[in-house]
């Protein structure tokens, strides 16, 4: 686990854990009070601006502007049925509406705006704060199985619970055998629809995040499991939608084998709890077949004609401004109550109030649906359906962790466009970095090349564009990006790779230089990925892995999860230069070098192989240097590209492998000069066969090939740090064997 899970993700789980569940730690006072003014503090003592600025963003206020109509027509009903209804006026019912209102917003939306604001800060993405979720919910479901597996925890949790919050319902022995496996301000309806949602929210994030990801599905479904009959409901539908949209994507055949595995999994889960809990799933069983013979269970309160009554003409249409859930007391005044969410939004703001509140959920999941990953379209249906399906069972408009999902989701969402103005000075701003792209004859790739930087999750970027005299059209697609003010376009006649390198080398104003062949393309990723790795380890050059690609398909998207760091210093900078990752760390185009490292080295002009003739001066300069294995960089394999085929201008491959042995023996670095002599001698061997086979006339270069095999010869024999198979393989090729 690295550094930056612990400070900042870890923070960050923990936060999102009790804001969604809200353990009732402080006795008679909700926990959100508390995260609220702590969340209030920090946005004013750090965050104020940013703050203000955010609110009066065009993506909140439209929301903020339907909430606060809502407000206001509530208490305008309450005014009206207090001055001119005959129906008394209820103090407690009053206030105890206005204090659920009152958690909802503005205490949870605070919570959220801070938690947007950090994430923005600490360059937190959206898959990334979707995993957060996943962790925090994995915490309520560890504390479930605790409580399953160990009834003296379920106990303790229980008079915890029961103390700080009052609730007679824990001294209930009916549910007690039956749920309350948690620890949560409530562990009822409301509490199952949000952990519904939570046991669905894998599954689609498995589908550009790794199917890994649905392993974390049966622990957060033992949560409604334990708990909630709501939660399977909520479940049962998105996994419904979620194998709709496998189907329509065409992504089902992939996942045959593991949703047999998903199947056998829950079969087991269930089996388990009926041997040790057989009340439990009895008490599920009961309550949906009550569905088929309403004479006991869930339906036959549900749809009881008290649960369904409604007021007169003018009160469903304007409302009475009261709730008729068993908490708002009014019970005994009416002789009812009613849990459903429809029927006690008609009873507090009547139809029109409804209209508000189901305008402001639709508004929610369209802007969602719009600002979304196109593979969590799905899932934001998927909420609207689930909210319209729970308010038949409770008021979903309340503070529990459905809403507060479907708020949190709806504001990460939002465009980096939408939130500009967020934009301040900042003590240690993101340095800006240089992206050099040398482009020839390379139209058919270019404008894949281009989207995949433009669309870079780093935006501190300059893309200097060097058209190296391309005679194709690529100076056309080039115009396309000339409305990015980021893009930089240099034009010169043809003087090769390196002269173009160099060229945008030059031409540079950033702190940091990387380069990518125009040919090839990245993941969305790439640039961020090797900033964070070079600045969280002021490394002076960062690497990363690639893929051979040999389409241009590959998701640029998706995210790697390996954060760990390979600091290489010393000799172990040198000694990489003959691993496994020899060819990664001899390219210019997977890494990040600090600008200072060009200071007075420049690739050779109209040479082949132009990385490996500089990469010692650059790695001596280099003080540390970083390596993460994630593959952002995706190098296309082409027939027709400069590595595609032998020509005369592979021959440079000799001199720079000999710089290279001249290096280490400069340093006096005898294992790593064997190391460069065998390369040397190798290429050797191999380019006077490829020079004899290919170009018969070019006696010449023969020639000064077998002086110099001659003058190393002896070095080569001797030099103990050479494996002797490899001497045997050079023998076969002289050969002719090889």
């Amino acid at each position: 686990m690295n550094n930056d899970f612990l400070k900042i993700k870890v923070p960050l789980i923990i936060y999102l854990f009790i804001l969604l569940f809200l353990p009732p730690i402080v006795k008679d006072i909700n926990i959100l009070i508390f995260i609220s003014c702590f969340s209030s503090i920090v946005i004013i003592l750090k965050y104020l601006k940013k703050a203000i600025k955010l609110i009066f963003s065009k993506g909140i206020m439209s929301i903020l502007a339907i909430l606060i109509i809502y407000y206001l027509w509530y208490f305008i009903v309450v005014l009206g049925n207090n001055l001119f209804n005959s129906h008394p006026f209820n103090l407690y019912n009053f206030l105890i509406t206005s204090y659920s209102m009152f958690l909802v917003v503005p205490l949870i939306f605070i919570c959220i705006i801070h938690i947007l604001i950090y994430t923005r800060e600490k360059q937190i993405e959206f898959y990334e704060i979707v995993e957060c979720i996943i962790y925090a919910g994995l915490i309520q479901a560890f504390i479930a199985i605790l409580c399953f597996i160990l009834p003296p925890f379920k106990t303790f949790l229980i008079n915890i619970m029961y103390y700080n919050t009052g609730d007679k319902l824990f001294l209930n022995q009916y549910y007690l055998e039956r749920r309350f496996f948690g620890f949560s301000n409530n562990l009822l309806d409301s509490y199952g629809y949000g952990t519904g949602i939570l046991a669905v929210i894998p599954l689609f994030h498995s589908i550009k995040n790794g199917k890994k990801w649905l392993i974390t599905v049966p622990f957060l479904l033992m949560i409604p499991l334990l708990n909630s009959r709501t939660g399977l409901v909520i479940f049962a539908t998105g996994f419904i939608i979620w194998i709709c949209y496998l189907i329509k994507s065409n992504e089902i055949a992939n996942y045959y084998k593991i949703l047999g595995w998903l199947m056998v999994c829950f079969g087991v889960i269930v089996f388990i709890v009926s041997i040790f809990y057989p009340a439990i799933i009895n008490w599920i069983l009961n309550d949906f077949l009550s569905f088929l013979n309403i004479s006991s269970g869930t339906a036959n309160v549900l749809f009881s004609k008290n649960f369904w009554r409604l007021p007169s003409l003018i009160g469903i249409i304007f409302g009475l401004g009261v709730t008729i859930a068993g908490y708002g007391k009014l019970g005994p005044i009416l002789h009812f109550t009613s849990d459903v969410g429809y029927i006690n939004e008609i009873w507090k703001t009547g139809i029109i109030g409804l209209l508000i509140l189901l305008y402001l959920l639709f508004k929610l999941e369209k802007q969602n649906i719009e600002n979304i990953k196109k593979d969590y379209k799905y899932f934001v249906i998927f909420l609207l359906i689930s909210t319209l399906i729970a308010n038949v069972k409770f008021y979903v408009f309340s503070c529990g962790s459905g809403m507060v999902l479907i708020m949190l989701f709806y504001v990460i969402t939002l465009p980096n466009e939408q939130l500009i103005k967020l934009k301040t000075k900042n003590k240690n701003p993101k340095k800006k970095i240089s992206i050099i792209i040398p482009i020839y004859n390379v139209a058919d790739y270019l404008q894949r090349c281009l989207d995949s930087v433009v669309n870079q999750t780093y935006k501190n970027i300059e893309i200097i564009l060097v058209n190296d005299g391309s005679p194709d059209n690529s100076e056309e697609i080039c115009k396309l990006y000339f409305n990015d003010k980021r893009v930089k376009y240099i034009k010169q006649k043809n003087a090769g790779l390196s002269a173009a390198r160099n060229t945008g080398i030059e031409n540079a104003s950033g702190d940091y230089l990387v380069f990518i062949d125009s040919d090839d393309y990245v993941n969305i990723h790439f640039i961020e990925s090797l900033y964070n790795t070079i600045s969280t380890t002021n490394a002076d050059m960062a690497i990363c892995n690639y893929k051979k690609v040999f389409d241009g398909n590959h998701d640029i998207n998706e995210k790697s999860n390996n954060n760990e760091i390979l600091i290489l210093d010393n000799d172990l900078k040198y000694q990489n230069l003959y691993n496994d990752k020899k060819t990664i760390m001899t390219v210019a185009w997977n890494k990040i070098y600090d600008k200072k490292m060009f200071n007075n080295i420049r690739y050779p002009n109209g040479k082949y192989h132009e990385d490996e003739y500089i990469v010692c001066e650059l790695f001596k300069k280099a003080k540390k240097i970083a390596y993460i294995d994630n593959k952002y960089y995706y190098y296309y394999q082409r027939e027709n590209s400069i590595t595609g085929k032998y020509n005369l201008k592979n021959y440079d491959v000799l001199e720079a492998f000999h710089r290279k042995l001249q290096f280490f023996e400069n340093i006096d670095e005898k294992e790593l000069y064997g190391k460069a002599l065998y390369d040397y001698y190798y290429q050797l061997i191999y380019q006077r066969k490829m020079l004899e086979k290919n170009f018969s006339g070019k006696d010449d270069l023969v020639s000064e090939i077998n002086s110099n095999i001659k003058k190393y010869r002896k070095n080569f024999i001797l030099d103990f740090n050479i494996p002797f198979l490899k001497k045997i393989k050079i023998l076969f090729m002289v050969l002719n064997i090889l």
